[in-house]
């Protein structure tokens, strides 16, 4: 993870800094391509009929010697001008910085993880039993308020969303079933079908979908502690909403209901430009979102 990290940051400050250094300059930067292309090839050309006659003749008597040189010097000339332009690009990038806000605006989609319902069971059960005379009201405080368990923190962060009738759909991305001390432990994926009766019972506008729609591997959930497994799901689910034409600036990931490997996998994964990921606080219930991207240095 250490390794990925690194290598995804210098990608990333890679990539920020050749747009930082050509942004405005993008006559000097095809100059610089064009100038590489033909150095490359003077280099190899010349580097060849070095070793042509090295093997064909005594020596190099038939060819000028300046001519070789004027075809072998220019390309580690500029190699060594790409790598000063890389240095001081990443150089002038600055460190990784990470914004915080509150007043977050509702977003269209909705990806969350599924923490168990816990002491809620009996209330969801009860719930979900009046869905159909519609009395569920998700936008109403009063009814939020009525849980204690997990499930309250995914319910404040849609009711967010759901504001002026943006949200559109909410992704879930539940837990599997996973063997402790030679015990199944149920994984959330079997209270999916109860999250999202509650939800839509009380959103009439809003869809719930498992992350099984990204993909069937997901049906039965996802190992909350397998780094791979949940940036592969995430991987299959953005590219699920891509397909249905939504982009990232429409969508934000809540980490609020998975384990730590969840939130941090998903944090990391929203190191793209564009991607932003938000949290519920436990105590007042009040969400934040954070955007982590690179800020330059200012002079």
């Amino acid at each position: 993870m250490k390794l990925f990290r690194k290598k995804l940051f210098f990608q990333q400050q890679l990539k920020a800094g050749f747009i930082n250094l050509f942004g405005a300059h993008s006559l000097f930067a095809i100059s610089l391509v064009i100038f590489t292309i033909i150095s490359l090839d003077w280099f190899g050309d010349g580097l060849l009929t070095i070793l042509t006659n090295k093997v064909a003749t005594t020596g190099l008597a038939k060819q000028s010697t300046i001519h070789l040189w004027l075809k072998l010097i220019p390309f580690p000339v500029i190699f060594m001008i790409w790598g000063i332009i890389i240095q001081t690009s990443i150089k002038e990038i600055g460190a990784l910085k990470i914004r915080e806000y509150d007043n977050v605006p509702p977003s269209k989609v909705l990806i969350k993880f599924l923490s168990l319902v816990g002491t809620d069971t009996e209330l969801v059960e009860e719930l979900n039993k009046s869905a159909e005379a519609k009395s569920n009201d998700l936008n109403d405080v009063a009814f939020r308020e009525k849980f204690k368990g997990g499930w309250r923190m995914s319910l404040e962060a849609i009711a967010h969303h759901s504001k002026n009738g943006v949200l559109e759909k909410v992704i879930v991305i539940p837990s599997a079933d996973t063997l402790k001390a030679g015990k199944i432990q149920e994984g959330t994926h079997k209270s999916f079908e109860a999250f999202k009766k509650l939800v839509e019972s009380a959103l009439s506008n809003v869809s719930v979908l498992s992350a099984g729609e990204s993909n069937t591997r997901w049906e039965k959930g996802v190992d909350y502690e397998s780094a791979r497994e949940i940036n592969e799901c995430l991987y299959d689910v953005f590219s699920y909403l891509h397909d249905n034409k939504y982009d990232d600036s429409d969508i934000i990931v809540d980490i609020t209901s998975g384990q730590k490997v969840g939130s941090g996998v998903a944090s990391i994964f929203c190191l793209d430009a564009g991607r932003q990921f938000q949290y519920v606080s436990t105590h007042d219930y009040s969400i934040k979102s954070y955007d982590i991207l690179y800020e330059q240095k200012q002079n």
